[in-house]
């Protein structure tokens, strides 16, 4: 795999890719990559290197790793997946103050969620947890 942002050799505006590439690749990375156009292509090796890919996987293993991965993050109490989720999203898109105060306020809704219970007791008696399905408002 690789990755390259042609916008700018095709005449168009590369302005909202940007955006999200700089506090991932930093300033420099992304302008490279951006003003250079076609010629811009970032290879896999550096892709993970620059923090643009998380892990590298053969063609032919990507299917039963990312079944795997999929097959961890669901054996996770649902509902602690997804205030997670929310909070790294939030994150990225709040002043650290503010996300901070989310990522308190999510713990906090949490509290009462059975799986909030269940996990630290589930783990204490050695058995797999029974994860709710109830999803709060």
């Amino acid at each position: 795999a690789s990755f390259l942002d042609t916008h700018v050799s095709v005449g168009q505006v590369s302005a909202l890719e940007p955006i999200a590439l700089v506090p991932r690749i930093g300033v420099g990375r992304t302008l490279k990559m951006c003003l250079l156009g076609k010629n811009g292509r970032v290879s896999a090796d550096e892709a993970l290197w620059i923090g643009l890919a998380d892990e590298l996987v053969a063609p032919e293993e990507l299917r039963a790793r990312s079944l795997a991965l999929a097959g961890q993050i669901s054996a996770a109490s649902p509902n602690a997946v997804r205030l997670t989720k929310r909070a790294i999203w939030q994150s990225t898109q709040l002043p650290r103050a503010d996300a901070e105060q989310y990522g308190w306020d999510l713990l906090r809704s949490h509290r009462s969620h059975p799986d909030a219970m269940e996990g630290p007791r589930a783990f204490v008696e050695g058995r797999r947890p029974e994860w709710s399905d109830a999803w709060p408002d």
